[in-house]
């Protein structure tokens, strides 16, 4: 765990806040964020700007193997749900049509969904997908709540973050990543 100081706490609200609609609703609960309990990947970026890339170009498949080691161990233990935004393309852009990650919707807007029953595979072919601009939360308790294919509304996944436990964020352009818990609304 890493101490984020106020520059990197600053870029990420600032992320948050131009991230669209799952951003925003993310920034309306900053006051859960852990930063103190934060994590970065690689380890090194902790002591770059976030804004900026990473020195080392190798570091950057190193962070997401490690990012990818955690997420399957959280969605090992059977309760998590993990949501990856994306930010490029939408429900019915043509390039889509043949995407194998699972997916929900809300509207037009596309997520990225992990949770227990996806294998290692899943996994990594779903964080290597989303990891331009990388935004994930992680859910906890709500696995049967939503499933491959739904449709949500803005209303249901703001109500599904009563469960938010985590927030990812890609950092340094998109060579790494920035783990910060969050206190859950139902603890």
């Amino acid at each position: 765990m890493i101490m984020l100081d106020l520059r990197h706490i600053e870029w990420m609200l600032d992320f948050l806040s131009g991230s669209g609609p799952m951003g925003e609703l993310l920034l309306q609960r900053k006051d859960g964020f852990v930063f103190s309990e934060a994590k970065a990947y690689p380890a090194q970026a902790i002591g770059c700007d976030f804004r900026w890339g990473l020195l080392c170009e190798d570091a950057c498949s190193e962070a997401f193997s490690e990012f990818a080691a955690d997420v399957k161990f959280r969605l090992g233990r059977g309760n998590a749900t993990c949501l990856f935004r994306e930010c490029d393309f939408h429900k019915n852009d043509p390039c889509m049509r043949h995407e194998t990650c699972a997916m929900v919707y809300a509207g037009d807007d596309i997520m990225y969904l992990l949770d227990g029953s996806s294998n290692d595979d899943e996994v990594d072919r779903t964080i290597r997908k989303a990891n331009k601009f990388m935004l994930m939360c992680e859910l906890c308790g709500c696995e049967r709540t939503i499933k491959r294919g739904d449709e949500i509304t803005y209303e249901m996944f703001d109500a599904l973050l009563d469960h938010l436990v985590g927030v990812a964020i890609g950092i340094c352009d998109d060579m790494g990543i920035c783990y910060i818990p969050c206190r859950s609304t139902l603890l």
